[in-house]
């Protein structure tokens, strides 16, 4: 990747008809299992942003797009610092949540390995990143779910 990216982001968790949670395996991290996420390209806005991002990695398009209205700085991972500029040590991210209809997604195989849908609590267990894993106890303490790891 040449094109230096602004420290800014959106994750987006998306769940189907049945409340599942898809979850995708990175391709340049294997085991590394995440919602859609990608960088919000300059003059873009995040909502913008987040429905590009999942039509990109997934195929899938929202039937609803909630702005969850969360944004969760995190320190940027050694592996990735090259692809931003100098001296950027952190991003913001913004949580969006996207149902969609239970298709099955067309992953672009550069950017993911494999895909699942799971139970939120499930998803929770699998998924790696602190903020994917905050937004996951998020909806399934809206969903009413008292077990969470």
């Amino acid at each position: 990747m040449n094109a230096v990216r602004q420290p800014r982001s959106v994750l987006v968790v998306v769940i189907d008809e049945r409340g599942r949670t898809l979850l995708l395996d990175r391709a340049d991290w294997p085991g590394f299992w995440q919602s859609v996420t990608g960088g919000i390209e300059p003059g873009e806005t995040p909502v913008a942003a987040a429905r590009r991002e999942l039509l990109e990695e997934t195929g899938l398009s929202a039937l609803k797009l909630i702005d969850r209205r969360v944004t969760r700085r995190f320190r940027i991972y050694h592996r990735y610092r090259r692809r931003y500029p100098p001296g950027a040590v952190f991003n913001d991210e913004h949580e969006f949540l996207a149902e969609v209809a239970g298709a099955e997604p067309v992953l672009d195989r550069r950017e993911h390995r494999a895909f699942c849908w799971l139970p939120p609590a499930a998803a929770l267990a699998r998924c790696r990143s602190w903020t994917n894993r905050q937004a996951l106890r998020m909806l399934i303490g809206e969903q009413g779910g008292c077990d969470v790891p």
